[in-house]
């Protein structure tokens, strides 16, 4: 017995905004790369998607009974979208450690608004009431783009480590272990010091910000968003979205920073976060976005615990977002990572007639 809510969106209900004018430079121009103005809605023949696999992978997701919903777009345009469990597409899920892919779109946005100067700014200059005592050179030398590829250098085990008591002086005052930009290592609080550094360039909130000039334009409403105990946003996780708004986040990227003809952030954004800035690395790993190869296809992927999933393959002009329960044991989010890997390698993937 099928208990899927399978859901078609409207277009009325996607906000359509003025041309993009106020492009300043050609690495900011909606004219030559976005594919479509807004999301649409369409149908798997249509956009060129084998229907007997795409029900497998539905299938799949229903029977794991963990995984929330599931949604594909094709060319922008919606031809899938699946909720389980007695979910809907009004709930707003835990998205987890997708909210740090978020914050590294903020802060492309910043430096395309002009608040942040670009990702070379060093944190000290945001937080000089923290580095009055520092002499360390190499602490003294972290820069915004150390925080996005998670090459602080701040000595951290993501497992055991938890920011306390005055969130960004802790993160700060964490003793080093490595150079900034050598070495890669997970570090859930350099997207919280990169929140701080949204709010501390453009005087307003986190959540402020993101809503004039991220989630408002893409009509995206946001109705949770944890905060520290000084009242700065959560940048590493604490953030919850619909699966329709994860959906719109992976649309903008694929469509190089533009949202109904507007810009949003600027196509060498997008670039630079799905470029591997760390050589020699094993990792690959873009401004907060992860990064991998599958069947001759480049992804890009925010991904959060238990599941969260923004998939991004931009040669296929694909964006497919899975959600799951995010309040799960290590093996069991990690088994919910590996089967919805499969299902895009096995399933998804496949689908496409290019």
């Amino acid at each position: 017995m099928k208990h899927a809510l399978m859901r078609t969106f409207f277009p009325a209900i996607f906000s359509v905004l003025p041309a993009c004018s106020d492009a300043t430079n050609e690495d900011c121009d909606c004219s030559s790369s976005a594919i479509k103005d807004s999301i649409t809605v369409s149908s798997m023949a249509t956009e060129g998607i084998d229907s007997l696999l795409m029900d497998e992978a539905i299938q799949r997701s229903e029977e794991s009974g963990i995984i929330y919903s599931f949604m594909v777009l094709r060319n922008g345009a919606i031809v899938s979208e699946n909720y389980f469990i007695g979910k809907s597409a009004q709930d707003s899920f835990s998205v987890r450690s997708v909210t740090k892919s978020i914050i590294g779109t903020l802060i492309g946005v910043a430096i395309r608004n002009g608040d942040i100067k670009d990702e070379g700014r060093k944190l000290k200059n945001y937080f000089p009431e923290y580095f009055g005592t520092i002499s360390d050179p190499d602490k003294n030398n972290i820069t915004i783009k150390h925080l996005l590829t998670m090459t602080s250098g701040f000595q951290w085990n993501e497992v055991a480590d938890r920011l306390y008591g005055n969130y960004m002086e802790s993160a700060i005052i964490t003793p080093m272990s490595d150079v900034p930009g050598v070495v890669f290592n997970y570090n859930s609080s350099n997207p919280h010091l990169l929140s701080g550094i949204i709010t501390k360039s453009t005087n307003r909130s986190t959540l402020d910000f993101a809503n004039a000039y991220l989630f408002d334009p893409l009509g995206i409403t946001i109705k949770r968003w944890d905060v520290d105990p000084q009242g700065y946003y959560l940048g590493g996780t604490g953030l919850f979205m619909t699966t329709c708004d994860m959906a719109k986040i992976g649309f903008l990227y694929l469509n190089q920073g533009c949202y109904g003809g507007k810009n949003i952030t600027c196509n060498k954004w997008v670039n630079d976060s799905w470029s591997d800035h760390i050589p020699g690395s094993s990792t690959d790993y873009g401004y907060l976005w992860w990064l991998m190869e599958s069947g001759g296809h480049r992804i890009a992927y925010a991904f959060g615990y238990g599941g969260q999933m923004i998939y991004v393959i931009s040669d296929l002009q694909l964006v497919v977002v899975f959600t799951a329960d995010p309040n799960v044991n290590a093996q069991t989010a990690q088994n919910t990572r590996n089967l919805e890997d499969d299902i895009l390698n096995a399933n998804i993937i496949p689908s496409i007639h290019q």
